[in-house]
């Protein structure tokens, strides 16, 4: 298997631009659109730890422990492969090796 990870923040920047324009997806909040990314972050619209959780398979209503975040250390140990998107070339000449 293959996994390119992203910073947590980076991604959760991305998160909240896109879903600021986002109007097809079901987390669609057309209010975000005047919000700061501040006021996204300490906002109950923030993801909680979603990398753990999609490896895992929990969903947000379910408190994470510290057996979630072993078992998702775990899985990432046990992936053939795993790059970094802020070194997205290099990731690419390691799987192309």
């Amino acid at each position: 298997a293959v996994t390119m990870f992203r910073h947590p923040i980076e991604r959760a920047i991305s998160t909240f631009n896109y879903l600021q324009i986002a109007h097809w997806e079901p987390e669609y909040r057309p209010e975000m659109q005047g919000w700061t990314v501040e006021q996204y972050a300490t906002s109950d619209v923030i993801e909680d730890n979603w990398m753990t959780r999609q490896l895992v398979h929990v969903d947000s209503s379910t408190p994470l422990n510290m057996g979630h975040l072993q078992l998702a250390m775990d899985v990432i140990r046990r992936k053939v492969f795993v790059g970094l998107m802020s070194r997205f070339e290099e990731s690419l000449e390691r799987f192309e090796a």
